[in-house]
């Protein structure tokens, strides 16, 4: 018999509370993922390779798969993974995102409207991703204030923790 906090799920049983407790340990748990996806971008030099290609062919940034090509990453066609790490970054402030498809469909019951592009204005560009002004001065290797290797380096001491794990 389950507690009236628990739920069974197929892979196995997830509390849901809203004490300030079982909060913060959730917040931990996020914590992990947004520290690791720092320290990736970090390591990989992401930061600097936004920051050399500003300006490049008229644009200020790359996109996604530009961003993948050059870091060597997993760029083909409908894997996510490049562009969710992107946005998680976007999402902590650290990169801008700018771009991308924007439709306004209007509607009016009154109004009759014989050819539907009319009713439908859209507007594409590439998303592009670049680096926010805090990132580019502390993160960006060309910058005289860059302390990326200290998040690399406090990732690598703490990264023994995980060699405690039990296989």
């Amino acid at each position: 018999m389950l507690g009236p906090r628990l739920r069974a799920y197929e892979n196995g049983y997830i509390a849901s509370s809203t004490s300030p407790g079982h909060q913060r340990l959730l917040e931990l748990a996020r914590v992990a993922g947004v520290s690791r996806a720092f320290t990736l971008s970090v390591k990989l030099d992401l930061y600097s390779l936004l920051r050399s290609s500003r300006g490049q062919d008229g644009v200020d940034g790359l996109t996604a798969r530009d961003i993948a090509t050059r870091l060597g990453l997993r760029a083909d066609a409908g894997f996510r993974g490049v562009t969710d790490w992107l946005d998680l970054l976007v999402s902590i402030g650290l990169l801008n995102r700018t771009g991308g498809t924007y439709t306004n469909t209007f509607t009016n019951s009154d109004a009759a409207v014989e050819d539907d592009s009319d009713a439908r204005a859209a507007t594409t560009s590439p998303v592009l991703y670049s680096n926010t002004k805090e990132a580019d001065i502390y993160l960006a290797k060309q910058s005289l204030e860059y302390m990326g290797g200290h998040a690399v380096l406090y990732h690598d001491r703490c990264g023994h923790a995980s060699r405690l794990e039990c296989n």
